[in-house]
């Protein structure tokens, strides 16, 4: 049982982050900021989705992380935010701090195990320390990027509609009911368990936009194995294909994703384990059930009663937070996205444009033609300007009638992360795109000659 406990400990605790990122090939080093101080600004880190990829020619990247609790503030710029003198929110339970001003990121030690100041080797005061790191292996770095790029919001702002537009949109659709389900139970268990984050150092931070939400489960990894296996299963007596292959595809799939938020410092390695047992529990119980769900959200009446009003109201029935991190808007982007996609065929449903034609599965997968590449093309083109576009007005609309209906400044950033406003403006955005993407896009390709022939027949 000691052993086992210590396994536990150990999986759980950030050292094994740190010896994994070093095994492949990052160089880690800690000092005192006065070191480096003359460096400081170029040390800051903007808190931009994708971060990771952005490092300077030599391959160096790097972090500020303090120690006495919020750092010394005194020796902090003055920047002000809505709720604090300094600019800083501090963020007790996962051991982060914001400056908002600016948009740049502070991590702090604060709780819950991060190190104090004696456990950090040659370092005996409270001072400030920087977290340098090199990377030695370019070709290890660029595979796990791409590896966490396959759970971020970009990811399925591309996969999704070129699914829907070139592949198979029934496919899509029933392994997002499992995705759905899953970023819901795994985003709401992180502000539950309210478990930090893998504490640095001696842990480096590659990726800053997660490091406001809490690690467990590891939502990447919960689906990093959702996506492969569900389309993996949903496919199976649609296409012929050689399963063995479809299953190592699969696999690889979800070892990259989970692998990569260790080496980029956002998981331990039990965040990982328990978001892939998380998706091996769910995907049971609803992959037997998807063929019926689908069908019935495309063609029952009432179906948008169920996917879109029931996915808002499921987006404040959400774990009370007492601090903003970006798990919540996140869970009501999921929520958009599920409910514009389902809204969206439900349309083309009702309006009949979809219609059914005999089943000649399973079906020959050929090799893609040059015909097939070239419209691909075009209507992803024609397609990500429609999502880019509706994206910007649906967002800038949404943000200025919620804080126009309750009298807030559209500029304070502490105002668009109220509940009351950062979740509905979330939602809202995302479901528009995602309806477009599935009812209008795909009209203006018939209309013009270069739709999928296939896609109004996949229901």
């Amino acid at each position: 049982m000691d052993r086992l406990k210590k396994v536990f400990f150990y999986l759980e605790g950030p050292q094994n982050v740190a010896d994994f990122q070093k095994l492949c090939g990052m160089e880690i080093t800690i000092r005192k900021a006065s070191q480096s101080s003359n460096r400081s600004s170029a040390s800051a880190t903007k808190t931009e989705n994708g971060d990771a990829g952005k490092h300077s020619s030599n391959c160096e990247l790097r972090h500020r992380d303090t120690l006495n609790v919020v750092g010394n503030q005194d020796n902090i710029s003055e920047s002000t935010s809505s709720t604090s003198k300094n600019g800083f929110i501090p963020n007790g339970l996962n051991g982060v701090c914001h400056q908002t001003a600016n948009g740049f990121v502070k991590n702090g030690h604060i709780r819950n195990g991060f190190q104090s100041p004696e456990s950090i080797p040659n370092h005996t005061d409270k001072e400030e320390v920087e977290v340098d790191y090199k990377i030695h292996n370019k070709l290890v770095h660029s595979i796990f990027l791409l590896g966490a790029a396959l759970g971020n919001e970009m990811f399925y702002l591309i996969f999704f509609p070129f699914m829907m537009w070139n592949v198979d949109s029934r496919l899509l659709r029933r392994m997002l009911i499992v995705w759905h389900v899953g970023m819901y139970l795994g985003q709401a268990a992180k502000d539950v368990f309210r478990r930090p984050r893998p504490a640095s150092p001696p842990v480096a931070y590659l990726e800053k936009r997660y490091v406001t939400e809490y690690g467990m489960p590891s939502t990447h990894s919960l689906v990093g194995a959702i996506m492969p296996f569900s389309i993996l299963y949903v496919s199976l007596d649609q296409y012929q294909y050689n399963f063995t292959v479809g299953l190592i595809i699969a696999l690889t799939w979800t070892i990259l994703v989970g692998c990569s938020r260790i080496y980029l410092g956002m998981h331990t390695a039990l965040d990982v384990i328990c978001g892939i047992l998380t998706a091996c529990i769910i995907m049971p119980v609803l992959l037997p059930l998807v063929s019926t769900f689908d069908y019935l959200q495309i063609t029952h009446p009432l179906a948008p009663m169920v996917t879109v009003l029931g996915s808002f109201i499921l987006c404040f029935v959400y774990p009370t937070v007492k601090e903003w991190n970006t798990a919540r808007g996140d869970t009501a982007t999921v929520h958009g996205i599920g409910s514009g996609i389902s809204f969206g065929c439900w349309l083309n449903y009702f309006f009949g444009l979809m219609y059914t034609v005999p089943s000649g599965a399973p079906y020959v997968i050929n090799f893609p033609t040059a015909k097939w590449l070239l419209l691909s093309l075009v209507r992803i083109v024609l397609g990500a300007s429609l999502i880019a576009g509706g994206r910007h007005i649906a967002k800038r609309s949404s943000i200025r009638f919620l804080c126009y209906i309750y009298g807030e400044d559209k500029n304070d950033i502490e105002v668009l992360r109220q509940n009351k406003v950062e979740t509905p403006q979330k939602f809202f955005t995302y479901f528009i795109i995602s309806m477009g993407a599935t009812f209008i896009a795909p009209l203006i390709f018939k209309t013009i000659g270069i739709h999928r022939e296939a896609f109004y027949t996949e229901f």
